[in-house]
């Protein structure tokens, strides 16, 4: 880590970035149910949630990061109903694209696989 500063640097400014990020796509899923979340609320829970990762014991946090956005949400005036909402919501939008890219990488994969498992095997 010593001698990678300028990574160290750049994988904290991504991280950054996805927080911000997270915080405007929470400000966007709470004002689908009209609700009307502050930057700096939304980039709250934003952060609590993103501490499911560490505290992550099912795969992809799933239930662990839902219960923070919850827990989180109720320290600054939203009720858990709303909250959870949003959680499946935001589970939801985030799961499009894996499955979409997923299906689509998996039949280049298998493709390959099928390709090369074909080819006749030369006798030596």
């Amino acid at each position: 880590i010593r001698s990678n500063k300028k990574i160290v640097f750049l994988v904290g400014f991504i991280s950054l970035i996805q927080l911000v990020v997270s915080a405007i796509m929470l400000v966007l899923e709470f004002g689908v149910f009209g609700i009307q979340v502050g930057f700096v609320k939304a980039l709250f829970i934003s952060s609590l949630a993103s501490l499911s990762i560490v505290v992550g014991i099912t795969p992809g946090a799933l239930g662990i990061k839902e219960g923070l956005v919850i827990f989180s949400s109720n320290i600054v005036g939203i009720t858990s109903v709303q909250a959870l909402s949003v959680s499946i919501i935001d589970r939801v939008i985030g799961l499009i694209p894996i499955v979409i890219l997923g299906t689509i990488y998996s039949y280049i994969l298998f493709r390959g696989f099928a390709i090369k498992n074909d080819k006749p095997k030369e006798n030596n």
